[in-house]
């Protein structure tokens, strides 16, 4: 037997509630090991001294005090995060991360268009040529970025949504219920 197992089996050893076998087995292992041993004479020592408290007399008005000294104390407050800097957040975190991929396709399109521009001025001498080989260079990007824009103010218009109507219908609502249950 470990060491780890047989601390855990020490209090219902002390007990006497393991079984015959498992009580065989942690005698065998406390004859072997001193920090064993040493653990069950604390827990011998605990279980003395928690046999001889003596109860406490406690005034005929204690539940009293505590309950008034309870209710004169502040009234604690779970932090709220606000559903508005929730939304802030989200809001801002899309945006930016469309801004980086936008960023990140025209860092690759804007190579392309550069070596477009030379080929196509030292062809044509035509500016257009160079918008035209940007713009192809950047068109593959394009329904990505659309799908991902939409897809963003859609969620965005549902989350606002969602959260006027909680404000407006269902917040008031909760709000009465509590202070009706708080009344009682």
């Amino acid at each position: 037997m470990r060491c780890s197992s047989c601390s855990n089996d020490l209090d219902r050893y002390l007990e006497g509630t393991l079984s015959p076998t498992r009580m065989r087995a942690t005698a065998e292992h406390l004859r072997t090991c001193d920090e064993c041993r040493a653990t069950l004479d604390e827990l011998k020592v605990i279980d003395a001294l928690l046999a001889t408290t003596a109860p406490v007399d406690l005034a005929p008005n204690f539940t009293y005090a505590v309950m008034a000294e309870v209710r004169s104390l502040p009234q604690p407050r779970a932090f709220r995060f606000s559903h508005w800097a929730l939304l802030s957040f989200y809001t801002i975190g899309a945006w930016v991360a469309i801004v980086a991929f936008w960023l990140f396709a025209r860092e690759s399109a804007t190579a392309t268009l550069n070596s477009a521009s030379t080929n196509a001025f030292v062809a044509t001498s035509s500016t257009f040529a160079a918008l035209a080989a940007g713009m192809h260079a950047l068109a593959p990007y394009a329904p990505f970025a659309a799908v991902a824009v939409l897809l963003i103010v859609a969620i965005d218009a549902a989350f606002f949504g969602a959260l006027f109507f909680y404000q407006r219908r269902i917040r008031p609502h909760v709000l009465a219920a509590i202070a009706i249950r708080e009344e009682r």
